[in-house]
Protein backbone atom coordinates (compact mmCIF):
# COMPACT_ATOMS: atom_id res chain seq x y z
CA UNK A 1 0.00 0.00 0.00
CA UNK A 2 0.58 3.92 0.33
CA UNK A 3 0.46 6.30 3.02
CA UNK A 4 -1.02 9.62 1.82
CA UNK A 5 0.41 13.05 4.24
CA UNK A 6 -1.84 15.77 3.91
CA UNK A 7 -0.37 18.94 5.21
CA UNK A 8 -3.01 20.99 5.58
CA UNK A 9 -4.90 18.75 7.79
CA UNK A 10 -1.74 17.18 9.84
CA UNK A 11 -2.95 13.69 9.07
CA UNK A 12 -1.38 10.33 7.92
CA UNK A 13 -3.79 8.02 5.84
CA UNK A 14 -2.76 4.28 4.41
CA UNK A 15 -4.15 3.65 1.10
CA UNK A 16 -4.53 -0.17 0.89
CA UNK A 17 -6.37 -1.24 -2.16
CA UNK A 18 -8.11 -4.86 -2.61
CA UNK A 19 -9.41 -6.88 -5.34
CA UNK A 20 -8.01 -6.39 -8.97
CA UNK A 21 -6.25 -3.13 -7.30
CA UNK A 22 -4.49 -5.25 -4.82
CA UNK A 23 -0.55 -4.10 -4.77
CA UNK A 24 1.91 -6.59 -3.88
CA UNK A 25 5.08 -4.95 -4.37
CA UNK A 26 4.81 -1.51 -4.91
CA UNK A 27 8.32 0.60 -5.27
CA UNK A 28 6.99 3.59 -6.85
CA UNK A 29 4.10 6.13 -7.36
CA UNK A 30 2.53 9.31 -9.50
CA UNK A 31 -0.02 11.37 -10.62
CA UNK A 32 -0.89 12.54 -14.09
CA UNK A 33 -2.78 15.78 -14.66
CA UNK A 34 -6.11 13.45 -15.29
CA UNK A 35 -6.27 12.54 -11.69
CA UNK A 36 -4.69 8.80 -12.10
CA UNK A 37 -2.90 7.59 -9.13
CA UNK A 38 -0.40 5.35 -10.73
CA UNK A 39 1.67 2.57 -8.91
CA UNK A 40 4.86 0.59 -10.24
CA UNK A 41 4.63 -3.22 -8.66
CA UNK A 42 7.44 -4.69 -8.90
CA UNK A 43 5.90 -8.54 -8.23
CA UNK A 44 2.83 -7.67 -10.09
CA UNK A 45 5.53 -6.62 -13.12
CA UNK A 46 2.59 -3.91 -13.93
CA UNK A 47 1.65 -0.29 -13.70
CA UNK A 48 -1.13 -0.56 -11.33
CA UNK A 49 -4.04 2.47 -12.02
CA UNK A 50 -6.95 3.83 -9.84
CA UNK A 51 -8.92 7.06 -10.71
CA UNK A 52 -9.55 10.16 -8.45
CA UNK A 53 -13.73 10.01 -7.09
CA UNK A 54 -15.81 11.38 -4.63
CA UNK A 55 -14.79 8.56 -2.35
CA UNK A 56 -11.20 8.40 -3.15
CA UNK A 57 -8.97 6.63 -5.47
CA UNK A 58 -10.79 3.73 -7.43
CA UNK A 59 -9.07 1.04 -9.44
CA UNK A 60 -9.26 1.41 -13.09
CA UNK A 61 -6.68 -0.78 -14.66
CA UNK A 62 -3.35 -2.40 -14.67
CA UNK A 63 -1.11 -2.94 -17.59
CA UNK A 64 2.54 -4.66 -18.69
CA UNK A 65 3.86 -4.66 -22.31
CA UNK A 66 4.68 -8.07 -21.95
CA UNK A 67 5.69 -11.36 -19.41
CA UNK A 68 8.96 -9.94 -18.88
CA UNK A 69 7.91 -6.13 -18.22
CA UNK A 70 10.50 -5.38 -15.23
CA UNK A 71 9.09 -1.33 -14.36
CA UNK A 72 10.75 0.25 -11.66
CA UNK A 73 9.76 3.63 -11.91
CA UNK A 74 7.57 6.28 -13.39
CA UNK A 75 7.04 9.66 -14.79
CA UNK A 76 3.89 11.21 -15.89
CA UNK A 77 5.00 14.63 -17.60
CA UNK A 78 3.31 16.44 -20.36
CA UNK A 79 0.40 13.94 -21.34
CA UNK A 80 3.08 11.23 -21.68
CA UNK A 81 3.72 8.86 -19.39
CA UNK A 82 7.29 7.33 -18.81
CA UNK A 83 7.82 3.86 -17.33
CA UNK A 84 11.66 2.55 -17.23
CA UNK A 85 11.91 -1.07 -17.77
CA UNK A 86 15.15 -2.90 -16.35
CA UNK A 87 14.20 -6.12 -18.41
CA UNK A 88 14.51 -4.83 -22.01
CA UNK A 89 16.50 -1.91 -21.13
CA UNK A 90 14.18 0.88 -22.67
CA UNK A 91 11.71 3.45 -21.20
CA UNK A 92 8.50 2.65 -22.32
CA UNK A 93 6.35 5.79 -23.49
CA UNK A 94 2.59 6.24 -23.14
CA UNK A 95 0.29 9.23 -24.33
CA UNK A 96 -3.33 10.70 -22.70
CA UNK A 97 -5.60 9.45 -20.58
CA UNK A 98 -6.10 6.13 -22.13
CA UNK A 99 -1.92 5.35 -22.26
CA UNK A 100 -1.48 4.80 -25.38
CA UNK A 101 1.19 2.95 -26.34
CA UNK A 102 3.69 5.36 -28.48
CA UNK A 103 7.39 4.46 -28.53
CA UNK A 104 10.06 3.11 -26.54
CA UNK A 105 13.86 4.23 -26.29
CA UNK A 106 16.83 4.49 -26.49
CA UNK A 107 17.57 2.61 -29.88
CA UNK A 108 20.95 1.60 -29.34
CA UNK A 109 23.24 -0.97 -28.61
CA UNK A 110 26.07 -1.60 -25.78
CA UNK A 111 28.66 0.22 -27.88
CA UNK A 112 26.66 3.61 -28.03
CA UNK A 113 26.89 6.64 -25.81
CA UNK A 114 23.23 6.70 -25.22
CA UNK A 115 22.38 3.21 -24.47
CA UNK A 116 21.66 2.26 -20.46
CA UNK A 117 22.63 -0.87 -18.92
CA UNK A 118 19.51 -0.67 -16.05
CA UNK A 119 17.41 1.95 -16.20
CA UNK A 120 15.43 2.41 -12.93
CA UNK A 121 14.61 6.21 -11.88
CA UNK A 122 13.42 9.01 -14.57
CA UNK A 123 12.45 12.47 -14.39
CA UNK A 124 11.35 15.79 -16.99
CA UNK A 125 12.63 19.36 -17.45
CA UNK A 126 11.95 21.53 -19.97
CA UNK A 127 11.89 19.51 -23.15
CA UNK A 128 14.69 17.00 -21.74
CA UNK A 129 14.34 13.76 -20.25
CA UNK A 130 16.58 12.27 -17.38
CA UNK A 131 17.26 8.95 -16.48
CA UNK A 132 19.40 6.77 -13.87
CA UNK A 133 21.45 4.15 -14.95
CA UNK A 134 21.69 2.23 -11.89
CA UNK A 135 25.01 -0.30 -13.18
CA UNK A 136 27.10 2.39 -14.82
CA UNK A 137 26.01 5.10 -12.05
CA UNK A 138 25.55 8.41 -14.61
CA UNK A 139 22.53 9.94 -15.50
CA UNK A 140 21.58 9.85 -19.09
CA UNK A 141 19.90 12.96 -20.59
CA UNK A 142 17.46 12.41 -23.71
CA UNK A 143 14.87 14.81 -25.20
CA UNK A 144 11.28 14.12 -25.00
CA UNK A 145 11.42 11.57 -28.10
CA UNK A 146 14.35 9.78 -26.53
CA UNK A 147 17.29 10.96 -28.81
CA UNK A 148 20.51 11.19 -26.58
CA UNK A 149 21.82 14.49 -25.20
CA UNK A 150 24.67 14.12 -22.97
CA UNK A 151 25.27 12.02 -19.47
CA UNK A 152 25.94 13.73 -16.07
CA UNK A 153 28.74 12.13 -13.75
CA UNK A 154 30.38 8.81 -13.81
CA UNK A 155 31.50 5.91 -11.68
CA UNK A 156 33.71 6.21 -8.77
CA UNK A 157 34.16 7.86 -5.28
CA UNK A 158 35.04 11.51 -5.72
CA UNK A 159 32.74 14.47 -5.63
CA UNK A 160 30.62 14.69 -8.94
CA UNK A 161 30.55 10.80 -9.12
CA UNK A 162 28.24 8.38 -7.77
CA UNK A 163 29.16 4.74 -6.28
CA UNK A 164 25.06 3.53 -6.10
CA UNK A 165 23.34 6.25 -7.80
CA UNK A 166 19.45 6.29 -7.24
CA UNK A 167 16.41 9.22 -7.69
CA UNK A 168 16.63 11.98 -8.98
CA UNK A 169 14.74 15.19 -8.64
CA UNK A 170 15.08 18.88 -10.95
CA UNK A 171 14.50 22.17 -9.48
CA UNK A 172 12.86 25.08 -11.37
CA UNK A 173 16.72 26.44 -12.42
CA UNK A 174 17.06 22.93 -13.99
CA UNK A 175 19.70 21.96 -10.99
CA UNK A 176 19.55 18.40 -10.71
CA UNK A 177 19.81 16.49 -7.80
CA UNK A 178 21.12 12.70 -7.76
CA UNK A 179 20.33 10.25 -4.35
CA UNK A 180 23.56 8.27 -3.74
CA UNK A 181 22.81 5.29 -1.32
CA UNK A 182 26.70 4.22 -1.28
CA UNK A 183 27.10 7.98 -0.12
CA UNK A 184 24.25 8.84 1.79
CA UNK A 185 23.97 11.91 0.30
CA UNK A 186 22.64 13.90 -2.43
CA UNK A 187 24.92 15.78 -5.31
CA UNK A 188 23.15 18.74 -6.76
CA UNK A 189 24.57 19.81 -10.72
CA UNK A 190 23.89 22.66 -12.74
CA UNK A 191 22.52 22.16 -16.22
CA UNK A 192 25.50 22.06 -18.16
CA UNK A 193 26.18 18.68 -15.69
CA UNK A 194 29.08 20.86 -12.65
CA UNK A 195 29.00 19.43 -9.38
CA UNK A 196 27.71 22.59 -7.38
CA UNK A 197 27.52 20.96 -3.68
CA UNK A 198 26.43 17.86 -1.88
CA UNK A 199 24.30 17.31 1.58
CA UNK A 200 23.77 14.77 3.76
CA UNK A 201 26.20 12.19 5.03
CA UNK A 202 26.69 9.08 7.03
CA UNK A 203 28.01 10.47 10.23
CA UNK A 204 25.39 9.71 12.56
CA UNK A 205 23.48 13.21 12.85
CA UNK A 206 19.93 14.19 12.76
CA UNK A 207 20.35 15.55 9.39
CA UNK A 208 22.72 12.79 7.86
CA UNK A 209 20.54 10.02 5.40
CA UNK A 210 20.85 6.37 5.98
CA UNK A 211 20.74 4.06 2.41
CA UNK A 212 18.60 7.10 0.71
CA UNK A 213 16.25 6.28 -1.96
CA UNK A 214 13.98 8.87 -2.97
CA UNK A 215 13.44 12.63 -3.00
CA UNK A 216 11.15 14.79 -4.26
CA UNK A 217 11.27 18.74 -4.41
CA UNK A 218 8.33 21.45 -4.41
CA UNK A 219 7.76 24.37 -3.65
CA UNK A 220 4.12 23.73 -2.44
CA UNK A 221 4.55 23.28 1.46
CA UNK A 222 6.45 26.06 2.04
CA UNK A 223 4.19 27.55 4.33
CA UNK A 224 4.62 24.48 6.38
CA UNK A 225 8.18 24.63 7.02
CA UNK A 226 8.46 28.43 7.15
CA UNK A 227 8.62 28.70 10.71
CA UNK A 228 11.63 26.38 10.65
CA UNK A 229 13.57 28.99 8.74
CA UNK A 230 16.13 31.59 10.38
CA UNK A 231 14.26 35.11 9.72
CA UNK A 232 17.25 36.71 7.58
CA UNK A 233 16.79 33.69 4.57
CA UNK A 234 13.26 32.82 2.26
CA UNK A 235 12.48 28.98 1.85
CA UNK A 236 12.70 28.85 -1.67
CA UNK A 237 12.32 24.62 -1.68
CA UNK A 238 11.36 21.82 0.18
CA UNK A 239 13.12 18.31 -0.53
CA UNK A 240 12.28 15.71 0.69
CA UNK A 241 15.07 12.30 0.86
CA UNK A 242 13.24 9.18 2.52
CA UNK A 243 15.45 6.50 3.66
CA UNK A 244 15.74 2.78 3.06
CA UNK A 245 17.46 2.16 7.02
CA UNK A 246 17.17 4.02 10.35
CA UNK A 247 14.76 6.21 12.45
CA UNK A 248 13.99 8.90 10.48
CA UNK A 249 12.45 7.31 7.11
CA UNK A 250 11.97 10.31 5.45
CA UNK A 251 13.90 13.36 6.20
CA UNK A 252 13.28 17.09 5.11
CA UNK A 253 15.61 19.89 4.38
CA UNK A 254 14.87 23.41 2.83
CA UNK A 255 16.96 25.34 0.26
CA UNK A 256 17.30 28.63 1.25
CA UNK A 257 18.27 32.21 -0.03
CA UNK A 258 19.01 35.83 1.43
CA UNK A 259 16.61 38.05 1.30
CA UNK A 260 17.78 41.01 -0.85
Amino acid sequence: GAELINFEEKTFEYFIPDGRGKLTQPVSCEIDSFGNLFFVDKKRKQIVVFNQTDQGYKYKTAFGENENFEPYDILAYKNRLYVPDTETRKIYVYYGENLNYLFSFPDADNSDSGYIVIPKYIEGFGENIYVTDFVRNTIKVYDADGNFLRSVGTAGTFPGQFARAKDLALDNDENLYVVDAAFGNVQIFNKEGQLLMFFGGQNGNSADMLLPRAINISSDPNKYFEQYVDPLYKLKYVIFVSNQQGDNKINVYGFVEEYK
